[in-house]
């Protein structure tokens, strides 16, 4: 399970957690939505809300969501068949992102995507066909760029990613 503290202040501005909770896998994978809002510049202590905002998988420009993900050995990614406009808009981006003769699992964003990895390993590949192997501890920034995520055929990968909403230049 993922665990979930979130911070805040109290009527009298005095901090607090205002939210300690195991947060439940979408159904078909083990990925875990932690905190998404949809439309920022946030206003703090309180302009977040309780960041259950998960309406779409990706956030709207200036939105944020925040995932933490334990990726099977040898899997492709994600079960898009859940239903819903969180999996629809999920299911969008890999057919934009779709190329004829790629591994499953290729898709782009309008984000600009922060992913750790928690432990395990896990491969990033690319539209050049170079697959670059990420090791614990080690940081991507993912630029709207059309990616595809190979967990390690042997241990699979715990991963964090968070995803901020951006606007794709049309040119």
């Amino acid at each position: 399970m993922t665990r979930i503290v979130v911070t805040g202040d109290d009527s009298q501005g005095i901090s607090k957690v205002v939210r300690d909770e195991e947060l439940k896998p979408r159904p078909g994978n083990g990925l875990f939505g932690v905190w998404a809002y949809n439309k920022g510049p946030v206003n703090l202590p309180s302009g977040v809300g309780d960041g259950q905002e998960f309406d779409t998988h990706f956030p709207p420009e200036n939105g944020l969501r925040v995932y933490s993900a334990r990726m099977q050995p040898g899997g492709s990614g994600f079960d898009r068949t859940g239903g819903g406009q969180a999996q629809a808009d999920l299911a969008e981006s890999m057919s934009r992102g779709g190329l004829e003769g790629r591994a499953p699992g290729f898709h782009i964003s309008d984000t600009v995507d922060v992913a750790v990895i928690v432990s395990g390993e896990m491969g990033l590949e690319l539209e050049d066909g170079s697959i670059t192997s990420l090791r614990q501890g080690d940081v991507v920034i993912q630029n709207g760029t059309n990616h595809a995520w190979h967990p390690n055929e042997t241990d699979g990968c715990e991963i964090v990613w968070v995803l901020v909403g951006a606007t794709r230049d049309p040119s």
